[in-house]
Parts: C-alpha cells; structure tokens; sequence
C-alpha cells in the first residue's frame, strides 16, 4: 500500500535533475562535514556560504530533518540577504521536501509557495520538483484531486519533455498512484504500463524506483481484488503496509499482524504518520474480536497519529491566510 516515506526516494533522483548542481541530496561526508561546519562561521556571507549550507541540508535529508531545516533556513536567509535566486530555491526546496515527507503538508506549503515565485524566473526546470512536492503535501492532507492538479503541472511544464526516462519516472508514479486512489484504473494502468516498462530498463541501478513501481502495481491488483497479484508486488517492494493490507483481505491474522507491525515500527522509525495510521488501523481492527484491549491501544495510536496532521487547523488559519495569498499569486501569473 502506498506510504509517502516509502515514496521519497523517487523524488530524490528527480530533486538533482531539477536543482542539477546546487541541491543533489548526497551521502553523508563526515569528513566535509566536520570541516566546513567549523569554517562557515569565519565564511563572508555569499553564493558559496549557501551553497555549502544547501549541501549540508542536503546529506541530512534522510538522516537528521533538524539538522536538515536549520542548514536549509539559513542558506536561505543568507540567499535572500545578498540576492541569490537559485541559491534560495535550493535551500526552501530542501526545507520543504523534508517538512513535506514529514507530515508538516501546512509549513511545506508555505516554502513551496515562497520557492515557486523565484522558480518561475529563475530556475523553471525546479517547477517540476516544486509540483511533486506539493503532490505529497496533497496526499498527506487527503486532497486527491489536488494532488492530481499539482502532478499534472509537473508532467506539463515545458522542462519535463527534456527529461530522461528516469527524471520521469518519480512524475509518472506520481500519476499511477493518484488515478488508483481516484479509481481511475484504466488511467492508472495506462502509467503503470510505462513505469514497469522503465523498471525493467533502470531499476537495477534504481531499485527504490523500482521497489515503488511495484507498489504502484500492487495497489492496482488490490483494486481488481487480484490479491495474490498484488501480494506478490508488495513482496517485490518490500512494501509491509501492502502486505499486511493484503493479507487482512485473506483473513489470514497471523501474517497480517506480522507485517502491520513491521510497518508501524517503521513508521515510528522514519516519524511517518501516514505510515503509523494505516498500521495501527489494520492492527486495531485485527485484534478487534480476539482482544479488545490491545485493539484500543492500537485505536489511539491511530487517533493520535490523525491529530498529529489535522487537529491543529485553527492554529495554522493565519498561515494558510498567507498560503493562499501566494497562490493566488502564482496562478494569476501563469
């Protein structure tokens, strides 16, 4: 079953095509890590300070997302201090990429929005990235049909013809998931079609874009109630959430718990709530007849985890005051 953490690798590929030199998310070198944090303070406040600031944030992505947001806030600041366009699309990418796999949809919009403004001028290829960004900020808040108008300005942005297969690929998965979660099956596959073709030309030497094709597969086959295919898919994805979906289906308990927990651990591990939702909802439901206490225990896991992305809406009124501001912006100049 589809997870958004599961599906940040894809987009990483697609965050060098989009940035090219200035933000590739990259190994973490302890090395160039050590050194350059104890030189910074010393460095003039220029184009290379936040170019290094960006390449910081960029080794702590999957990492350390604290370490990540304050590398990225201050590249940014610096960029906008002296003038730097593409230096600041680099770092608010960065910061909004990782609030967004975070669950954080409210704040990562906010950067997005501050992003596209300077993309539009400065860097148009990083539109791309900007728009699947939003597509997982979409999902996150449930917005499907949001999703499917963000994805949409991804694969119609003039750059995107001028991508290779694999800077695609994260767009086209994007839509193939979208069109099964709006039951679009026809269209889904119509997507799932091209990125298996992709998988099967790529994916040994991307195999989170091919662990993510099959998730896509799988969902599909879950749709068409084709459960064994799709059990097979999820297998092939490393995909536990799908799997213990699947299993749930076949009434098979001990497997089904087996793997939902695997997926709720995980999901505490990666602080993915979604993850931790769809988890602790199969779990509560599992263990509904045979033990109700734990069901309850699993229940508030999942009520917890739902608030922790939509309880605090009056909280973020005056944000989003500023977010649809820019967005009205943004489209009036399109």
């Amino acid at each position: 079953m589809y997870n958004i953490k599961k599906n940040i690798f894809f987009l990483v590929l697609l965050m060098v095509v989009s940035f090219t030199a200035v933000s590739q998310p990259s190994p973490l070198d302890q090395k160039y890590v050590d050194s350059i944090t104890k030189l910074l303070p010393h460095y003039p406040d220029d184009s290379n300070k936040v170019n290094h600031f960006s390449r910081l944030s960029s080794m702590y992505v999957l990492k350390d997302p604290v370490l990540t947001l304050k590398y990225a806030d201050e590249g940014a600041a610096i960029a906008e201090k002296i003038n730097y366009p593409k230096g600041r699309i680099s770092c608010l990418g960065q910061a909004a990429f990782t609030l967004a796999i975070s669950g954080e949809w409210a704040k990562s919009t906010y950067k997005v929005n501050m992003a596209i403004q300077l993309a539009q001028k400065y860097l148009p290829a990083s539109m791309v990235y900007l728009c699947n960004i939003m597509w997982i900020n979409s999902i996150t808040k449930e917005d499907y049909f949001g999703a499917l108008d963000w994805v949409n300005k991804a694969k119609n942005n003039p750059a995107f013809a001028s991508f290779d297969e694999n800077g695609k690929w994260p767009t086209y998965m994007q839509l193939g998931t979208i069109f099964e979660r709006l039951n679009r099956l026809d269209s889904a596959k119509y997507y799932e079609k091209i990125i298996l073709g992709y998988q099967k030309k790529h994916g040994v030497f991307n195999p989170d874009l091919a662990n993510n094709t099959f998730t896509v597969s799988g969902n599909i086959a879950l749709k068409e109630k084709r459960v064994n295919d799709a059990i097979h898919n999820f297998q092939l994805a490393n995909d536990n959430i799908g799997l213990a979906i699947s299993y749930h289906i076949l009434q098979r308990s001990d497997s089904t718990i087996f793997f939902a927990e695997k997926g709720l651990q995980n999901g505490y591990q990666i602080n993915m709530p979604s993850q931790i939702q769809l988890a602790a909802k199969i779990l509560a439901e599992e263990y509904a007849v045979s033990n109700p206490v734990l069901s309850n225990k699993y229940l508030k896991i999942y009520i917890n985890s739902r608030d922790s992305l939509f309880s605090n809406e009056k909280l973020k009124a005056l944000e989003f005051i500023n977010l649809n501001e820019q967005k009205n912006k943004f489209e009036s100049e399109k």
